[in-house]
């Protein structure tokens, strides 16, 4: 998996080379604790790591786009009230989450 950092109008194409791979965010933070290498992963998710000193920012003057975080279900003509309350509260909770941390990519 490749992405870019950006900072200040300069871009660097990163490919990495890799010894685990995982698609799942907490697998991701796991690695990171177990200090199995360098993680990128999304504010909603490490932002209490970094807060705690538990994770370190790497490059934070750099920024390496947008990791996106997506809720899925069945698609139906219509959504359930299950759903719906669900995915409004998914919505909340990372709300609440980025406003209490100061804005850095990870």
């Amino acid at each position: 998996m490749s992405f870019t950092l950006q900072r200040d109008g300069e871009q660097y194409e990163l490919n990495p080379r890799s010894t685990v791979a995982v698609n799942e965010s907490s697998s991701m933070i796991a690695a990171g604790l177990a200090s199995l290498g360098i993680v990128r992963s999304n504010m909603v998710v490490a932002g209490p790591y970094l807060a705690s000193g538990r994770l370190k920012a790497v490059l934070p003057e750099w920024d390496a786009g947008v990791l996106p975080l997506f809720l899925v279900y069945p698609p139906n003509r219509h959504v359930s009230a299950k759903v719906r309350v669900f995915v409004d509260w998914v919505v909340d909770v990372c709300a609440n989450s980025l406003s209490s941390l100061t804005p850095r990519t990870v």
